[in-house]
Parts: structure tokens; sequence; C-alpha cells
């Protein structure tokens, strides 16, 4: 980089890497953003065995002995129910499930093939880092391994704004900060726009509330004049004016 123009083939080369790393590395997040978890199955619902055997060797019993209390087969009739019942919601969740499963099994087959594009964007990555690692990492800065920034770099130089890299660099930090005052600026005045807002608001109240209240003051005191003049006038009735 000892010439302007070795500079800028330098810095041409440095802003082509960088912006394909940035492609790269958005392909890869479009990538992983697309993979999806398998839905899980539902359970099938299970059928006490112990209490059905139970259940049928006292039905077995009663049916054998009628003398047997029919009071406790009152609770005992409603197992055939419930069996009957389970198994047809165990059907039903059977036939999801195997919905399911064959969502699922969409489902894993485009991860695979996620998978592969990912693994190949990865090595399409891992190449272009050995490139820039040998011809762009001896001389470019870490900090500034970004696209605005290389293509800051290299307008400048280009434009002859600087006639080096530090120059270039040391251009770049002033624009910041410059825009980061900008920004300042501009959030300050919206700051103090709004309280001007705010303290106009307060003063449109405490006016509104100053006319109530000498509205207010004024009704009563007509009523109070009123009042006065009627006492006055039943006075001069009683004097006989």
């Amino acid at each position: 980089m000892n010439t302007r123009e070795e500079l800028l083939n330098d810095l041409g080369e440095a802003v082509n890497i960088i912006r394909q790393l940035a492609n790269i590395q958005q392909r890869l997040n479009t990538i992983r953003n697309q993979y999806r978890s398998t839905i899980p199955l539902r359970e099938l619902k299970t059928i006490n065995m112990k209490k059905t055997i139970v259940g049928a060797c006292v039905l077995a019993l009663f049916f054998l002995n009628p003398e047997y209390p029919w009071i406790i087969m009152l609770p005992l009739a409603s197992i055939p129910l419930k069996i009957y019942r389970t198994n047809k919601k165990n059907k039903k969740i059977e036939s999801q499930n195997k919905v399911t499963e064959q969502q699922n099994a969409q489902i894993i087959a485009n991860n695979e093939q996620l998978k592969m594009q990912e693994q190949n964007t990865l090595n399409e990555l891992q190449q272009l880092q050995n490139v820039y690692r040998k011809r762009i990492s001896p001389w470019y800065p870490i900090d500034y391994c970004s696209i605005d920034a290389a293509e800051f770099l290299y307008n400048a130089i280009n434009n002859y704004r600087a006639d080096s890299l530090k120059e270039a660099i040391n251009l770049y930090e002033t624009t910041l900060h410059q825009q980061r005052v900008e920004n300042n600026q501009k959030q300050a005045l919206r700051q103090q726009t709004l309280s001007n807002l705010l303290s106009a608001g307060s003063l449109v109240m405490q006016g509104a509330t100053l006319g109530a209240i000498n509205s207010q003051t004024s009704a009563i005191n007509n009523q109070t004049a009123s009042v006065n003049n009627v006492n006055d006038t039943l006075n001069r009735i009683r004097r006989g004016y």
C-alpha cells in the first residue's frame, strides 16, 4: 500500500470480501430461521385394567348369585361405558397422530435439506474467511470490518478526501462523532419541543381553571347582589315606601 492506486485496489478487494461475508452471514441466518421443530404426538388414554378385572369378576358373581347386594353394581356398571368411551377417544387420537406423523415426516425432510444448505453455506463462509485472513487481515483494522466502514474508507481515498488509510480512518471517526452530536441535538430538540407542548398544555389548563373560578365567583357575586336587592325591596315594603 505504498501508492494511492495500490491502496485503492486493496481497499476495493476488502470492500468486496466484506460484502460477500455479510451476504453469506445473512443467507446463513435465513436458513437457520427456517428450521422447524416436530409436533409432539398425543398420548393415548389408559384403561385401569385392575379395576376392569375386579369389576368383571364382581359382575360375574352378581349374575351367578342374584342375591349379591345390587347397590355395589351401580359404580361397576359404568365400567363398560368408560372402556367404550376411552377406546373411542383413543381411535380419534390415533387418527390425529397419523396426520401428525405425516407432518413430522415433512418437517424432518425439510430440516435435512436445510442442514445440507447450511453446511454448504458454512463451507463457503470458511473459504472466504481464509481469504480474508490471508489477504485482508494483515493490514486492514478489525474494528472497521463492516460494509459501511469499508465503503467509507474506499470513497475517502478515491475522492481525495484522504491520502492514507490512517487519514481515512480519522475522517471516518470524525464523521461518526458529528453524526452522534447531530443525533443528540435532534433528540434534545424533540425533548425540548415536548416540554414546550407540556408547558403550553399546562398553561391552557391553568387558564381554563382560572376562567372557571372567575365565572363561579362572578355568579356568586350576582347571586349575592340579587339577594340584597330582594332584601332591600322587602324592607321598603315593610316601611311603607
